[in-house]
């Protein structure tokens, strides 16, 4: 919970009496509270992580430490037309040179056809400077809007009416196909980054710098009812992820000052098949800054940020300040933590509400959480559902350009000898703490995990991979031996001598939670 006065300062003073939790509107007793301010070490407040041999690898963060908040820079070209994106790219470049605070853990991605790490997190501006000099603006294909044909209004006369509107359906349903794609990837990158993050304790921030943010497509014409589509639960379920890793989305619109959006097009559809002469505009303008785009967008920034704790900007002239007040936004917050009282888990989205004892305070949080009990979802999965729902997302998940800090781990291989063909010991120890249990009351605790892993060339082709599911049930000695030092598993691969990256992924089944982790490995010939 990020707390401000009226002035729009950071209230730092408050104890847990101060606030009052509801979920459903029933008052809830806050079991864990506390405050963080920025630049707090947490490395300061934990004893620091043994040690690793050197032949031993891990993902998690405590090797990897970030202070809080992090900051991640997230420019988005999938969603943004050309004309829009070297603003933006100039915007953030002054910020990082004139507003950047001291000490501010910051990455950069960059959003195309998939989720780009330009430059992974560092308080070194000039590493962050660099990587925005390497983006160069460049055309969306999927804002383009693949295959839509205008005519002018002089073609448009000479053609039968017939095939006008022949063409304009066409045209919407390409239209609207073009956005099914980016809605698809632009979700996607967002749980890559929820999924990247999660591990990492505290509040991270995301500043989302885009302009067509995902959004519902009610065209408002019975004409064109096919290229009618609606994302709300796949947005908010994306919403639930991130506000579970604890990630505040700050969306800033690339489009500043945006005037006379009430006034909207002629046109009934998503891009105009009659193309005025007196206002040329490219498809992936037409499609990104139309009336009717920019108020759904802006409608979906504000869901998201809402949803999340975040802040949506837009309206705004001054891009770099609107980065500068996100990444600051985050700085001071509260923690608060309950159990949910009574109810019935069934995956319903339930109300958070915080309210605060002083006048004129104004709190952010998320605003909810689905009610869903994993055991029950498991028990309605077909088991062909759940394998391939488990493939899914570890394939997408080891192609994310981040290692997932969800579920963590360490890796051992030990030294293969030199032969033709080399069966690759690949040792996983699993931390028991980031993947769940049940039959623990009954002393017969029992979990289940998928593992994979893939092993690619230096250039980034898939050499070979496997995968294994393995459900342990443990007894009470093997149960304590886990917490006390992981869970083990050995699996093993089949690769000729050569130099390869293995990229490794583990899969907690009941919640979906996922770790990767990415090793360097030299198979020597014989």
């Amino acid at each position: 919970v990020v707390v401000n006065d009226k002035h729009g300062n950071h209230v730092t003073n408050l104890t847990a009496s101060d606030f009052t939790l509801r979920d459903r509107g029933q008052p809830q007793n806050i079991a864990i509270f506390s405050h963080e301010h920025a630049g707090e070490s947490l490395t300061e407040k934990t004893p620091p992580a043994p040690p690793l041999p050197s032949d031993v690898f891990t993902n998690r963060p405590e090797y990897h430490p970030v202070e809080g908040p992090p900051t991640i820079l997230l420019l988005d070209a999938l969603n943004t037309a050309v004309t829009d994106q070297q603003s933006a790219r100039d915007a953030m470049l002054q910020y990082l040179r004139t507003q950047l605070k001291d000490g501010q853990k910051t990455a950069i991605l960059a959003l195309n056809e998939s989720l780009l790490l330009l430059q992974d997190f560092t308080t070194d501006p000039r590493f962050l400077i660099a990587a925005l000099d390497k983006i160069k603006p460049r055309k969306s294909q999927e804002l383009a809007g693949v295959g839509i044909e205008q005519v002018s209004p002089i073609e448009a006369q000479s053609m039968p009416p017939r095939l006008l509107r022949a063409l304009d359906q066409l045209n919407q349903s390409r239209a609207a196909d073009s956005v099914d794609l980016r809605v698809r990837i632009t979700l996607a990158a967002l749980r890559s980054i929820a999924r990247a993050v999660g591990g990492i304790p505290g509040r991270k921030n995301l500043i989302w710098v885009s302009s067509a943010f995902p959004f519902s497509l009610l065209l408002g014409s019975s004409d064109y009812s096919d290229a009618n589509r609606t994302y709300g639960d796949e947005t908010r379920r994306t919403a639930e992820l991130l506000a579970s890793a604890r990630v505040a989305v700050y969306p800033v619109d690339t489009r500043g000052l945006s005037v006379g959006l009430t006034t909207g097009r002629k046109s009934a559809g998503l891009v105009d098949t009659i193309q005025e002469s007196d206002d040329v505009q490219s498809v992936d303008q037409e499609l990104a800054n139309s009336p009717e785009a920019a108020l759904s967008s802006h409608s979906t920034m504000q869901e998201l940020a809402k949803e999340t704790g975040g802040l949506a900007f837009y309206n705004h002239n001054d891009i770099t300040r609107a980065v500068a007040l996100s990444a600051a936004n985050g700085d001071s917050y509260y923690t608060l933590g309950y159990y949910p009282d009574g109810g019935r888990w069934d995956g319903k989205f339930r109300r958070i509400e915080v309210k605060l004892a002083g006048k004129g305070l104004e709190a952010r949080y998320r605003t909810g959480y689905f009610a869903l009990d994993v055991t029950q979802t498991l028990a309605s999965d077909k088991p062909q559902q759940r394998e391939k729902r488990a493939f899914d997302e570890l394939r997408a998940a080891l192609a994310d350009p981040l290692p997932a800090t969800q579920v963590t781990f360490r890796a051992h291989i030990p030294p293969a000898p030199p032969a033709a063909k080399v069966q690759v010991q690949i040792q996983f120890m699993v931390d028991t703490s980031t993947i769940s249990f049940d039959g623990v009351e009954s002393s017969r605790p029992h979990c289940s995990l998928d593992f994979m892993v893939e092993a690619t060339s230096p250039e980034g082709k898939l050499i070979t991979a496997d995968g294994r599911t393995v459900d342990a049930q443990l007894k009470p000695n093997q149960y304590t031996q886990a917490i006390q030092h992981g869970l083990p598993f050995s699996m093993p691969l089949a690769l000729a001598p050569g130099t390869y990256s293995l990229r490794l992924a583990v899969r907690d089944s009941p919640t979906g939670q996922i770790g990767t982790l990415t090793i360097p490995l030299t198979v020597p010939a014989p």
